[in-house]
């Protein structure tokens, strides 16, 4: 049965669906928004499409790389390791795969891998904003919230409407105490990509933990949204209600 209804609850993603046609960069560019909207399954195929038709590609395996998350096997991991470690030693002079490598090896936890990965890249392209934003990322990892601001600052400079770098900037900053500077890097985040999930999911988190109930959850609903079937989001709130006694809500 037809829905055309449906398009019209997410009219940007219909449009690009529309355009993407058979293009690499448009099907890229899909993908992309997918994984913007926390939409991996989606994104995932056709990550793995343009990655059959060009393997060395370096954003669309920054692409497939967020579609990595806990659930994935150890063997889909070393998958993944062992074809960046072959485009790393095919392409030494890129630092994409270099980066993109360090960032697998962030997500596997392998955080000495990973810093030893994401400094060979810099040094091979210091004006990489993806691996300044690792950079930082890492330093979140290791609980180091002012090295991480000092990284993710470097990399706004360059590209300073990524959204993503921005939630990540809002981490550090609200870990460092800067609840109101957390807020406005996540304000900063949405006005630059309206439909990102995590730029909405942690603005609410951050206003449920203030206490701000209603506009909370009316910040976690915009997120949910965009994408209804996200286990994390349920964990996340649970755990926030229980540590503010709202158990009836957990």
């Amino acid at each position: 049965m037809a829905r055309p209804w449906l398009k019209l609850l997410d009219p940007g993603l219909t449009a690009l669906k529309t355009d993407a046609g058979t293009s690499f960069e448009g099907r890229l560019a899909l993908a992309r928004a997918l994984n913007g909207r926390a939409r991996h399954a989606e994104a995932l195929e056709i990550l793995d499409q343009l990655l059959a038709e060009d393997r060395s590609h370096v954003e669309a395996w920054f692409e497939r790389l967020l579609c990595f998350n806990d659930h994935a096997g150890e063997e889909e991991g070393l998958e993944l390791l062992s074809q960046l470690e072959s485009l790393r030693d095919e392409h030494p002079k890129e630092g994409g795969h270099l980066r993109n490598l360090g960032y697998l090896r962030l997500l596997t936890q392998d955080l000495d891998g990973a810093e030893h990965a994401l400094k060979q890249a810099l040094a091979l392209n210091g004006q990489d904003p993806k691996a300044l934003e690792l950079a930082g990322l890492l330093q979140l990892h290791l609980d180091r919230a002012s090295d991480a601001k000092a990284w993710l600052l470097k990399a706004l400079s360059l590209n300073p409407k990524d959204p993503r770098t921005l939630r990540l900037l809002a981490i550090a900053m609200e870990q460092l105490g800067d609840a109101a500077g957390a807020e406005a890097q996540l304000v900063a985040a949405l006005q630059a990509g309206e439909s990102y999930y995590w730029g909405w999911h942690a603005l609410g988190e951050l206003l449920l933990k203030r206490g701000e109930l209603t506009e909370g959850l009316r910040c976690i609903h915009r997120a949910r949204s965009l994408h209804s079937c996200d286990p994390a989001s349920y964990f996340i709130l649970a755990e926030i209600f229980s540590e503010q006694g709202h158990l009836e809500l957990a």
